[in-house]
């Protein structure tokens, strides 16, 4: 073999430079991982804790028992107020009236359903669309619980809430308020979701 031919290094030699340089990228690539996690770990990171994700079992809106228990999609007809499990009020008069006079119907039937002197002495006269109904009485932790069962496609839905949430704000240790969201068209389901989701239903 002539000198020109012989190769400049042994296979030998090759394979053992292999060899070293894996060996090398393995422990380059080890001490890099190892120095990221130490700096998350020093940012007060836990790398191997991940972000929580929501129980899509709780997060997501579903038609509400208390529809069925209380006949409201028998009705067909929003807003429904439900006084203390016993005492249903159909109807609003806004938009069509004022807020006032609406105010002064929901505080009517507050009198009524509760006979409680911190609202007989500032509503009076007789509730409008006020109904008992053959159901036990519940409240709140001693506060008078309204469900509010109202459609996102209502208007008078929309407008009754300005007045009741004026209500809550100007009793809040006697009135405890939770929004129904209750679908009276096809349409409404979607937009429950959405605004259960958004916060604006209790359920």
């Amino acid at each position: 073999m002539k000198e020109e031919d012989k190769p400049l290094v042994s296979r030998r030699v090759a394979a053992v430079l292999s060899i070293l340089i894996i060996a090398a990228l393995v422990l380059s690539f080890y001490y890099l991982s190892w120095g990221m996690k130490a700096g998350t770990s020093m940012a007060g990171i836990n790398p191997n804790n991940q972000a929580p994700q929501p129980n899509l079992t709780e997060d997501r809106w579903q038609l509400s028992p208390l529809v069925g228990k209380y006949n409201i999609d028998k009705i067909n007809q929003t807003p429904i107020l439900m006084i203390n499990c016993r005492y249903m009020l159909i109807g609003s008069f806004v938009p069509t009236y004022s807020a006032d006079v609406e105010r002064n119907n929901i505080g009517n039937a507050l009198c009524a359903a509760t006979h409680n002197t911190i609202f007989c002495s500032q509503f009076w006269g007789s509730p409008k669309g006020f109904y008992t109904i053959n159901s036990s009485e519940c409240n709140s932790g001693g506060k008078v619980l309204i469900y509010a069962f109202h459609s996102p496609s209502c208007g008078f839905s929309s407008a009754q809430r300005e007045v009741l949430n004026a209500l809550e704000e100007e009793f809040p240790n006697q009135v405890e308020l939770q929004y129904i969201c209750t679908p009276i068209h096809s349409g409404d389901i979607a937009a429950c979701s959405r605004d259960f989701l958004l916060k604006r239903y209790n359920a």
